[in-house]
Parts: C-alpha cells; sequence; structure tokens
C-alpha cells in the first residue's frame, strides 16, 4: 500500500536497532530515548492511542522517558566512561554535566 515499503522497512527495522544499542551500551543515552520515542510515539499514533494491542508500545514509551529523564547514561555505560574525556559542549549529550576533578 505504501510506495516504497520495502525502502520504509529497512528504515525503521534499522532505527531500532541502532536506538536499541544506543540505549543498551548507554552511548548518547538522551539522543536514542528521544528516537526511540518517536519511534514508539509513532506506532501508538498508528494504532491509536486508546487500542489494546498499543499497551507495549506505551509501556516501551514510558521506560524511553524515565531513561531520558533520569539521566540513565550519568551512572553507567559509555556515557559515564567518556563524560570526564569530553568537552563541556558535548558532556549534555551524554548524560549530564562534565566532571571537574577534585584538588
Amino acid at each position: 500500500m505504501v510506495p516504497g515499503g520495502g525502502t520504509w522497512a529497512g528504515l525503521t527495522a534499522s532505527g531500532e536497532l541502532v536506538f536499541g544499542v544506543m540505549l543498551a551500551l548507554g552511548l548518547l543515552t538522551p539522543v536514542g530515548a528521544i528516537g526511540a520515542m518517536w519511534l514508539n510515539g509513532n506506532y501508538m499514533l498508528m494504532k491509536g492511542f486508546v487500542a489494546h494491542s498499543a499497551y507495549t508500545d506505551k509501556m516501551f514509551f514510558a521506560v524511553e522517558l524515565f531513561c531520558l529523564l533520569a539521566a540513565a547514561g550519568y551512572a553507567y555505560g559509555v556515557d559515564a566512561s567518556l563524560r570526564r574525556l569530553v568537552p563541556r559542549s558535548l558532556a549534555s549529550l551524554l548524560g549530564g554535566p562534565r566532571e571537574t576533578p577534585e584538588p
């Protein structure tokens, strides 16, 4: 029904894989959470917000929102390891402010 359906299917699967790996590794966690929320938001809109089959999408959306608001990359993952090594301007993408070393 959709022109280029195979292309859209590949892009959707690639997006799910990339955002899932970003969240699992803790790499650019806020970016991964926002991207995954965008995908799940589209799924919920496609199915209808009150549809019974959209409960899984709502749960994933809530978990991704929690990862975003709780700054999940701030404590564990690649973001936590790289936070001390990157400039302050990029530290916000890694889940929080850059730590300053104690004297």
